[in-house]
This record gives structure tokens, C-alpha cells and sequence, in this order.
């Protein structure tokens, strides 16, 4: 968490990790904060005690609860009063009107409507209940499904303002079990709740200070000012591990460097990774933008992988109908050589959200509602010991978020994915399309670009990989080895077939993604310069596909790296 010496440790780490793989790697400070800490923390029904009616053995009911990060803190004893339920903030409201709420702990019970529409209960549900009156709040957990989990996060103070009073969420179980109490039963309940030492952490004034962001890059070979933007953020809530949000989005951000490092690939732009920190917190990237905003270089697009990381679906872009078809042309690209090459509208993250708005924003589209291939043993039935992973939101910001939740077929799925696009896209000569999103409706974008051309077609001449991404539930049987093939190829020799393939046909996929923009509804060229403008981007640099092996040599040095003996690329 910001501020504590595990992520100061782990800053550390990560800097000494990606030297140790051969790259440039620095620090960057965030702005200033101070340090919010949780205490101990526990509630309980005081009034009425249970079982119902009891003369004997009689109980209060533990409620489970986590403090909401910001959360002020309360005296040994807590704090104590009648439970008022709400289930929207118009309703919390006119129980205040009617004098029902001072003094009294208050309960948000919302309806789940996804968390975009949901979250705000958690942000603003402490400075709505604290204006009618209320002690403390808690609010129902921000997720799809529970197990008794209740689910942190922040809960709407700030670093330098903590919440006006303490704040908590709630199990849903107990959420459902008190609005059932209150409003089928009428009952009339006493809830005490405990945030003892939660609050402020160091001494009594201490100064603010500032966390460090983790950067590291491959220069580009001749266009070392563009920058293509890989990242992830260091920092989680407490609760937890962090695996989902953000140790996975984090990995394969990073590990596609030491992947283009261990290939001995090097793209024409610079390729950065950023560790942000400060996510959690609102603060991350702020700095970070402030610095590099106006600087000599060129950030041609941020990319930002903060959903978890389950079986890679697609590519989300925010840009131009242009930067749209450039993508989609690399897609191709990318999907002929057997990765995943969809790419849909919506690509977003908090920390690359504080960009210039003229810079596309990616992320990755990943599919949380698919099945873990156990330790990526198969059987004649399909993955042996599958299981269902659920939703994202089963395990975000709670205790179940941990390492046991990530697949490494999924993860090598995703670093391949987010590797080969990154990669494409640094290398091309035609330099990423620029400028502020006009289109972010996936629908109204299809109209805008057209139908599009023939994809370009090619089949790698390896056998099959031995495993393959699962697109549906349960996932299918992977293909059959091709004859005379000793040894199907790997995941990571599959990575390379796809950065070699993007190498040797360069110069088609440049042909095909002016295509594909002269195919688009959007006059780009004045018309009759086409074929002008396409001559003057393909430079000598882009013809000399000598200098380049032809692509069968480069499959069968891909065969050759993935039965030679190498350390393994760690996660």
C-alpha cells in the first residue's frame, strides 16, 4: 500500500529485476502524500441479541467488515447507534429530512449495477451519511458475488482530508441479512463498529513524503523520441496480495521488455515500462504527466493493464477512427501469425486517463469469465481439474485476491498479446495516428471505418502450439501436432513467431494498414494522392527487406529457442 515499507521494498526489487535483464531502469517520484493505515477493525449486532428471543447463551453477531481506505478511525469503544438502511443516496436523504438519521449508523445496501454505476457509494457514502447526521456508515461491497469477502477501497476522503466519519464496507451476506432485519422485519437494531487505530500513519504531523514509480525502456533504434507506453501500478490495498489488482497488469508489462531484451529484438521507437504508484490512491501518474507533458519526447500511446489478467480477448483503444484502423490493420497482423488480434473501443486505466487526451489510451480486454487450466495438464476430456473463475469483482480489493487466481497459460496468453501489439506499433515506420477520440461507440465506429479489406493471410509454418487460448467455456482440445513435429511449439516460441513474422512482413503491413486507412469513411488523402502519399511513407528504410531472414528461417530459429535450455521468465 502507498506508504508502506513493503512497497518501498518492492520498488527496490523491481528496478534491481529489470537491470538484471539488461535494461535502463530508474525511479520517479510521486507527488507528495501522507500515509493512511488501518487499525484493527471489527462490528457486531449489540441489540437484538440472537438467536431470537434467547433467555440463555445469548450473542451479539459479528458483522464482517473492512475499513474503506481514507476511513477516520474511532475511539477504543467504537461507536454505537440504531441502524438506518438505505438503498440510494435520494433515500438516504429524505430519512434525514424526516430527522431519522442523526446519530444513527447507516447502512447503503445499493442494488449491484456493475461497479462504474455502483462505486459511487463507496466514494461518497461517508460525506452523504455524515451531512444527515450519521456516526458511521457502511456500505455494501462493491462486487457481483461474495463468499463472505467484504471488499476494500477507497471510501471518498483523500490523503490530506480523511473521511468526516468512520466508514466501512460490508460483507454482502450481512448487508442482505441487516436489510432484511430493518426493512421486511421491522426490527429495530444496534450496530457497534470498531476502527481502532485506523487513520493517519507516523507521528502526529509528520511531513508528507512521496512514493517512487518504477521505470525502465529499450531505446529505439533511429525514432528513440517516440515512446510506447507499457504499465502497470506497484501499489494495492492491503487486504490481500494484489495479484489481480495490479501484481498481473504489472507483469506483463514489464516482462514484455525483458522478452524484446531476451530476443535480442529492438524496435525503430523506444519502448517504456512504468510501475505506477499511488493507483489506489488517485495519484499514481500525476506526476509523473506533469514532468513528462511537455518534454522532448513523444508519447505515442499509453497502454495500461489493470483488469486482472485472464484469457486475452482483445485490445481496447481510445483514439481516432484512424488510430482505430492502424490498430485493427496490426491485428491482423498479429492474428494471422495465431495470437489474439481483436481490437474493440474503450481503452482506458486511471493512471494513463491523466495523459494529454490527444495520446491514444489502450488496455486489454481480458476474459474473466473463463476456466483455469490446472497447472496446463490436459486430458482426452479437455483441461484436467478446470474450474470456473468467476468475475473480476469476486475477488477485487478483498482477501480472495491472490496469487492462486492467476492461470500461467492465461498470463503467457496476455504477455504475447500485449508484447506483439506493442511491438508492431514501435517498429512500423508510420507512426501511431495522434489526436482526441472521436468515436467510443463500438457500433458507430464500424460505420465510420467501413468494410473493411481482405485480411492478410499467412500460416506459420511450425506445428501447433501446445496449448491453445480458451474462447468459451469449457475450453477446447488443442490442435494436433503436425506430422514428423517432435515437440509442438511453446508459448514462448510462439511469442516469437509472432515479432519475427511482424519483422519480416513489415513492409506488407505497412501496404496493408494504408489500406485499410484508404479503405475507411474518413477522407485522410485529398483524392488522386494516394498513391503519392503511400510512395513517400514507404522509405528505402522500409524496402531493405534484405537485411531481413526470410520468414522460414526465422520459424526455424524459433523452433531452435524453444527447445534450447534458458532460465525461466518468471512472473
Amino acid at each position: 500500500m502507498l506508504g508502506s515499507e513493503a512497497l518501498n521494498n518492492s520498488v527496490d526489487w523491481l528496478v534491481q529485476q529489470a537491470r538484471a535483464e539488461g535494461l535502463s531502469a530508474w525511479t520517479e517520484e510521486t507527488v507528495p502524500h501522507t500515509y493512511w493505515r488501518r487499525g484493527e477493525e471489527s462490528a457486531s449486532i449489540v441489540a437484538p441479541l440472537l438467536p431470537a428471543n434467547c433467555t440463555a447463551e445469548c450473542r451479539q453477531h459479528p458483522l464482517k467488515i473492512v475499513s474503506l481506505g481514507f476511513s477516520s478511525g474511532t475511539p477504543a469503544e467504537g461507536v454505537q447507534g440504531e441502524l438506518v438502511v438505505a438503498s440510494t443516496f435520494d433515500e438516504l436523504r429524505a430519512l434525514g429530512a424526516a430527522n431519522k438519521t442523526q446519530g444513527k449508523v447507516v447502512l447503503l445496501n445499493p442494488v449491484w449495477k456493475g461497479y462504474g454505476n455502483t462505486v459511487a457509494y463507496r466514494g461518497r457514502g461517508a460525506q452523504e451519511a455524515a451531512e444527515v447526521g450519521a456516526v458511521a456508515v457502511l456500505v455494501r461491497s462493491m462486487s457481483s458475488f461474495s463468499l463472505g469477502n467484504p471488499h476494500t477501497g477507497g471510501g471518498g476522503g483523500d490523503e490530506d482530508a480523511f473521511t468526516p466519519i468512520p466508514s466501512a464496507a460490508l460483507a454482502v451476506e450481512d448487508a442482505d441479512y441487516l436489510a432484511r432485519l430493518v426493512q421486511l422485519h421491522g426490527r429495530s437494531v444496534t450496530v457497534n463498529v470498531k476502527l481502532v487505530g485506523t487513520g493517519a500513519g507516523g507521528a502526529a504531523g509528520a511531513p508528507k513524503t512521496r512514493s517512487r514509480c518504477v521505470v525502465a525502456q529499450l531505446n529505439g533504434t533511429d525514432l528513440t523520441h517516440e515512446v510506447v507506453l507499457l504499465s502497470g501500478h506497484l501499489d494495492s490495498w492491503d487486504v490481500g496480495q494484489g495479484a489481480l489488482d495490479d501484481g498481473s497488469g504489472l507483469a506483463i508489462s514489464w516482462r514484455a521488455l525483458a522478452l524484446l531484451q531476451r530476443l535480442g529484438l529492438r524496435a525503430r521507437r523506444t519502448v517504456r515500462f512504468v510501475g505506477w504508484a499511488g493507483e489506489e490512491w488517485g495519484i499514481g501518474a500525476e506526476q509523473y504527466w506533469n514532468v513528462h507533458r511537455n518534454g522532448a519526447e513523444s508519447i505515442i500511446l499509453a497502454a495500461e493493464s489493470d483488469s486482472g489478467v485472464f484469457a486475452p480477448k482483445a485490445w481496447e483503444l481510445t483514439g481516432t477512427v484512424e488510430a482505430h484502423a492502424y490498430a485493427r490493420a496490426v491485428g491482423q497482423l498479429v492474428a494471422a501469425a495465431g495470437g489474439v488480434g481483436a481490437v474493440v473501443t474503450g481503452g482506458e486505466g486511471a493512471d494513463i486517463a491523466q495523459r494529454d487526451p490527444s495520446i491514444p489510451g489502450v488496455s486489454l480486454d481480458t476474459d474473466a469469465n473463463a476456466w483455469f487450466r490446472y497447472k496446463g495438464e490436459w486430458d482426452a476430456e479437455g483441461p484436467a481439474g478446470a474450474q470456473f473463475q468467476g468475475d473480476y469483482f469476486y475477488y477485487h480489493h478483498s482477501t480472495a485476491d491472490t496469487m492462486s487466481l492467476l492461470d500461467p497459460g492465461q498470463m503467457d496468453a496476455a504477455l504475447a498479446t500485449w508484447t506483439a501489439f506493442a511491438f508492431v506499433i514501435a517498429n512500423v515506420s508510420v507512426t501511431f495516428p495522434q489526436g482526441n477520440a472521436t468515436v467510443r461507440d463500438e457500433a458507430a465506429l464500424l460505420a465510420a471505418l467501413g468494410p473493411p479489406p481482405a485480411a492478410v493471410q499467412r500460416t506459420p509454418a511450425v506445428c501447433g502450439p501446445d496449448w491453445v487460448l480458451p474462447p468459451q467455456s469449457p475450453p477446447p482440445a488443442p490442435p494436433p501436432c503436425s506430422a514428423g513435429c517432435k515437440k509442438c511449439v511453446s508459448p514462448f516460441a510462439w511469442v516469437i513467431v509472432i515479432l519475427s513474422t511482424a519483422l519480416a512482413t513489415a513492409t506488407a503491413t505497412r501496404w496493408y494498414t494504408l489500406r485499410t486507412l484508404r479503405g475507411s469513411r474518413v477522407p485522410l488523402l485529398a483524392p488522386g494522392r494516394e498513391e503519392d502519399a503511400y510512395a513517400s511513407l514507404l522509405t528505402a528504410d522500409d524496402l531493405a527487406t534484405d537485411a531481413l531472414p526470410p520468414p522460414h528461417e526465422l520459424e526455424a530459429a524459433a523452433m531452435a529457442e524453444s527447445a534450447a535450455p534458458r532460465p525461466p521468465i518468471t512472473m
